[in-house]
């Protein structure tokens, strides 16, 4: 029995975490005629796969008009989103990118758009404060709700999930992201995350100076994890001294991406000339590389096969 409560704790299963949505959870005054061309979209309303899709079901049209700022906490633009691996770095960067660009399709800044989190999910340490970095706030719906059952929205956006993003499905599919189609954001992405936490005007070591060994350790990145991690150099010490043997020009070191938080990994990848990683997620932070450097992934045998870090650089 403790087991079981322990686990139910501490292990809790995921999918009690996703949203799911009742009718009428958005609400918009619209006519017959609006009401009817939202359901002619060439979306598939039966999909239960993608949270977007599960939203937009819940849309309730009725022919009322809200005095919005007179009764309700009003809200000027509001992107909705639902984190699908939130402790997943390569998964949380989608998310943002997916964020980043659909409010610059619509020719807004992210400044002026506040993220309302829809999941679960708990807190991903180092993750979560970076959407308040990248846009105007970050909240947890379920949170708002403590306060005030209805939010008024005027303009609510709802995004692309990560998995049906231009820069995840692209990768997925072999090509760079510099050759993905509806990518032509990408660059400016990079660079506005380099803006965000300042790293563009940064005083940096030598550019030929640092080389970084990105190695892994045992952590918990989310409570269903049980805290072992694979693709573990056992002997680091005796690597970073032998790479340091053989190239005295270089400053080698090594870094553990699991005990810093995101700027901190950010400024890792940005002050290196050579980061040499083994194959995993926060390998995706080599996009925000500065140019002219290098990435060098390790392949543990049987991961040859498995989607390359490589192909998220992108060189500006």
């Amino acid at each position: 029995t403790i087991i079981m409560l322990f686990k139910s704790l501490f292990h809790p299963d995921e999918k009690e975490e996703i949203p799911q949505f009742q009718k009428g959870f958005l609400t918009f005054e619209s006519s017959h005629e609006h009401s009817t061309s939202l359901h002619s979209l060439p979306i598939d309303w039966k999909s239960d796969t993608e949270w977007n899709i599960r939203l937009l079901r819940s849309l309730n049209a009725i022919p009322v008009s809200y005095d919005d700022d007179e009764y309700f906490p009003t809200v000027d633009y509001a992107l909705f989103v639902s984190r699908t691996e939130y402790a997943n770095p390569c998964f949380v960067v989608m998310d943002w990118y997916s964020a980043y660009s659909t409010i610059r399709i619509m020719g807004l800044d992210p400044k002026e758009v506040d993220i309302l989190c829809l999941d679960a999910h708990p807190k991903a340490w180092g993750l979560d404060y970076v959407w308040e970095k990248l846009f105007r706030s970050f909240h947890y719906v379920a949170h708002l709700y403590e306060y005030d059952s209805t939010i008024f929205i005027r303009n609510a956006i709802i995004p692309p999930s990560s998995r049906q993003s231009a820069l995840q499905s692209g990768v997925l599919k072999g090509q760079k992201v510099a050759d993905c189609a509806g990518n032509r954001f990408v660059s400016d992405f990079v660079n506005y995350v380099r803006d965000s936490f300042q790293l563009s005007t940064t005083i940096r070591v030598p550019k030929n100076n640092t080389l970084t060994l990105l190695f892994r350790q045992d952590y918990f990145p989310h409570a269903r994890s049980s805290g072992t991690i694979d693709r573990v150099v056992i002997n680091e010490k005796e690597v970073e001294t032998y790479i340091q043997d053989q190239f005295p020009e270089y400053n080698v070191r090594v870094a553990h991406f699991e005990t810093l938080s995101f700027e901190e990994q950010l400024r890792i990848a940005w002050n290196s000339h050579i980061l040499v990683a083994i194959h995993g997620a926060g390998n995706t932070l080599s996009m925000f590389q500065s140019p002219g450097s290098f990435f060098i992934e390790l392949f543990p045998s049987k991961f040859v096969n498995r989607k390359k870090y490589l192909d998220y650089l992108y060189d500006d």
